[in-house]
């Protein structure tokens, strides 16, 4: 997911030690025992958090819209587009 690396502006000036993206960890287990919040609202977000958890963070997830953003369950259907 590295091509999708997008931090946001308002934290980008903030420490590495302190705010990174996704795609910079390849090994969470890290994370074990400390406190990690996840911004995003989308697939990729929910399953970092979860590994987080899994891993033994204790996680919070935050999101700006009210609703996470999922492909969808898939129907069976081959994609047309």
């Amino acid at each position: 997911i590295t091509h999708f690396g997008r931090m946001p502006e308002q934290l980008q000036d903030l420490p590495e030690k302190l705010v990174t993206h996704s795609s910079a960890h390849h090994d969470l287990s890290v994370f074990a025992g400390q406190d990690v919040t996840v911004i995003g609202g989308g697939a990729s977000a929910v399953d970092v958090a979860v590994f987080l958890s899994e891993w033994g963070a204790t996680t919070s997830l935050v999101a700006r819209s009210g609703k996470l953003k999922f492909a969808g369950a898939p129907s069976g259907k081959p994609r047309t587009n």
